[in-house]
């Protein structure tokens, strides 16, 4: 396999799993290649895996590990609460990366499947990082164990020691939980314990014990044997887990110290040319930890750097947006630059950031797969593995909404996601690929979609080609969903000036029925009853070009809109509502009255700032009623009468006799759970008493959410 994949002493090691890893997995391949980079070794979940990449690419060098797969286990929490084979797939990564590193001396990238790399790494891994011998994705609170690059690693040095010592904590606490025991702070643990094995979260407590030069397993291992445990009922857990001293110097203790270690590298400027950056302003100083061995001073040094986001960035927090806006910037000068700089908003083929990792990104290998598609870097080639899954036709053969079927208007991201959804359904029932036209320009809901908290939409193309694509929900529950395909209008832009005008027919939306069941063939006819165009090409329009009329599947009531604006009422109702919740949090006897162990009420005093809109709108017989509004409520919470007295620790004798106050700033309030909330205080309370006063302001929060279910309830009442 070494012989199969590694060039010039670099080898990148990838590790795919299951259907929508195998499609991610080949792409980052693909993506590669394209680059001119073909030293890829692939560990696979098992053998069929590797039988399918092959089926797509003979030329793979790929490999599974039945042995360290499936090796026994003994029943910790951490091993029967997660995924198995994920946790034995992450372990057995790791070893892998130790080998290729150590025992054959190998230069690795270490790579996840969810990433997107938008420029070959290496001419900046082996110039501007040259002297690093581990680059690493920073992660709170140093290092992502997903993403990293070893070079220039001997045996018996600190960056070795750090890769070994990994997998020999990865190994205790997997096979030997109850090892944890034996830790500082965790000899109270009792069978099952959690033990932690994580690679990440042991990877941070060994670069802190190399910083400080003494093993920490605080942070990484201890902290979360408590929290794990008191959610399993151990009392001794919750105990700790109550204890702020306790908590905070599992979490600080040894990290706090560790950071204060780290050293600062500066840009060298005169490598410009190479960090070929859209923000070049990105590329400030950054942190490298000085690595040691622990104990043994005689083992030659390495540093760690924590690499710069403009490297390897999180998706979608971070400066990965910001660069990608200055990428989409008017100052470039689109119009002379190629068809490619504008698909990719790449102006002379810089980037946004070398690298991005989506595992922020919480909706699966699928909805990853659509982001890709949506900035232009996903290899139609990868779609030739798992093609089980499929439920989509694989066909040239597409559906196209013709421009007048949204001029109707569209009142919120759910009614385009309910048009999308009807296109897709009609592009299945016809056999045929759907291209999904691009969100409206100019709504303020779809400038919302773009917005990193939402994602629901990406800007994608320059120049006269940027427009708003669809990214739709992530399918858990409905798995089969992902595997429905559709293609960007943008895509389908490049590809119509070579489709012959005779191949393309234009028809009504109106004219289309579902086919009786006692009817053989089509599931979809035309009004008369004959069979739509077999063009490659079939164009909806929302009327003309192939008859019209009423009571159709595709749109029973026609295509009439109608709107009614409702946010005068809206407005005076929401705050009426919300300027009246109130909430209380129960008396906790373990506490003294000094420290809020008291009964609290919470309630909001006044409502201000509430602004917004309301519509009921009628489409196609439907009534839809949306709203999106802001605004400001002050709060108070005030302590009731009772509770122990005694157990005061200084500067909380006080703190039973204040009225804790603020404001809860709402944003984006378009559902009772869909809202945005900040909190901030007049005079925030002192650690001691902070736990409580925000369990009452969590019950306030509780209870505005009621109050806007109450309002949307009302808003549902209205008609046109």
């Amino acid at each position: 396999a070494v012989a199969a994949s590694a060039a010039d002493g670099e080898v990148m090691l990838l590790c795919v799993g299951g259907s929508g890893a195998m499609r991610t997995g080949l792409n980052l391949v693909l993506n590669f290649r394209a680059m001119g980079l073909y030293h890829m070794l692939v560990l696979a979940l098992e053998r069929d895996v590797c039988t399918s990449l092959w089926d797509a690419l003979p030329s793979l060098a790929c490999v599974w590990w039945p042995r360290r797969l499936e090796a026994p286990r003994p029943a910790s929490l951490y091993n029967t609460m997660f995924n198995k084979v994920a946790l034995a797939f992450f372990e057995a990564r790791k070893v892998l990366l130790e080998r290729l590193v150590v025992k054959h001396r190998l230069n690795v990238l270490h790579l996840d499947a969810d990433t997107i790399w938008f420029a070959n790494p290496y001419p900046v891994l082996k110039t501007v990082y040259r002297d690093h011998a581990i680059v690493v994705q920073a992660d709170n609170p140093f290092a992502n164990a997903g993403i990293l690059y070893v070079q220039n690693v001997a045996p018996g040095d600190s960056a070795a020691w750090v890769l070994e010592e990994l997998n020999r904590r990865i190994d205790r606490f997997t096979y030997r939980p109850e090892s944890v025991k034996e830790l500082p702070s965790s000899g109270w643990s009792t069978p099952p314990h959690f033990a932690n094995a994580d690679e990440q979260a042991n990877l941070n407590d060994i670069i802190a014990s190399s910083l400080n030069g003494a093993p920490t397993f605080a942070a990484g291992v201890e902290f979360y044997e408590a929290r794990f445990k008191k959610d399993k009922g151990s009392q001794e857990a919750a105990k700790r887990m109550q204890d702020g001293r306790w908590t905070r110097k599992q979490q600080q203790g040894d990290v706090a110290p560790a950071r204060q270690r780290l050293v600062s590298v500066k840009p060298d400027h005169s490598l410009d040319k190479v960090v070929h950056l859209c923000k070049m302003d990105s590329w400030g100083a950054v942190s490298a930890a000085p690595l040691r061995v622990p104990g043994n001073a005689s083992a030659p040094a390495a540093s760690l750097l924590l690499a710069p986001e403009w490297l390897f960035s999180h998706f979608p927090y971070g400066i990965f947006f910001p660069a990608y806006r200055v990428c989409h910037a008017a100052s470039w000068g689109w119009a002379s630059l190629s068809a490619l700089e504008q698909r990719l908003c790449m102006p002379g083929f810089r980037v946004p950031t070398v690298m991005v990792h989506m595992a922020g990104l919480r909706n699966g290998q699928w909805g990853r797969r659509g982001v890709m598609r949506a900035f232009g870097v996903w290899h139609e080639e990868a779609d030739k593995v798992a093609p089980e899954t499929w439920v989509s036709p694989r066909t040239e053969r597409l559906l196209v909404a013709g421009p007048d079927m949204l001029r109707a208007g569209l009142a919120s991201m759910s009614d385009f996601d309910a048009f999308a959804a009807r296109l897709l359904l009609l592009g299945l029932l016809l056999g045929r690929r759907v291209v999904m036209p691009p969100l409206p320009k100019d709504a303020r809901w779809a400038e919302r979609a773009i917005e990193p908290r939402h994602l629901r939409a990406i800007e994608v193309g320059c120049g006269p080609d940027k427009q708003r694509v669809w990214l739709p929900m992530p399918h858990f529950k409905e798995p089969w969903c992902s595997g429905v395909d559709f293609l960007y209008e943008i895509d389908y832009r490049a590809v119509a000036p070579s489709i012959p005008p005779a191949d393309v027919s234009h028809i009504a939306a109106a004219s289309l029925r579902v086919a009786p069941e006692s009817a053989a063939g089509a599931l979809i006819t035309m009004s008369d009853g004959a069979t739509p165009p077999a063009s490659r090409v079939l164009v909806l329009n929302a009327a003309g070009g192939g008859g019209g009329g009423a009571g159709s599947a595709w749109n029973r009531t026609g295509v009439t809109w109608e709107d009614k604006d409702v946010s005068k009422w809206a407005s005076a109702e929401l705050q009426q509502r919300v300027g009246g919740a109130a909430a209380s949090l129960a008396a906790d006897e373990r506490l003294p009255r000094a420290l809020l162990g008291c009964g609290l009420e919470a309630r909001v005093c006044k409502v201000e700032s509430c602004e917004g809109t309301a519509t009921v709108t009628s489409s196609r017989g439907v009534l839809r009623h949306a709203f999106d509004y802001s605004f400001e409520a002050e709060w108070e919470v005030k302590p009731l009468p009772g509770g122990a007295e005694g157990g005061a620790e200084e500067g909380a004798a006080d703190a039973a006799d204040t009225v804790y106050s603020g404001r809860l700033k709402y944003s984006d309030v378009t559902a009772a759970e869909s809202a945005d909330v900040s909190t901030t205080y007049k005079k925030r309370p002192s650690e001691l008493v902070a736990p409580r006063v925000t369990d009452a302001l969590a019950e306030l929060k509780a209870a505005v959410a009621e109050a806007v279910r109450g309002f949307e309830a009302q808003l549902r009442t209205k008609s046109i």
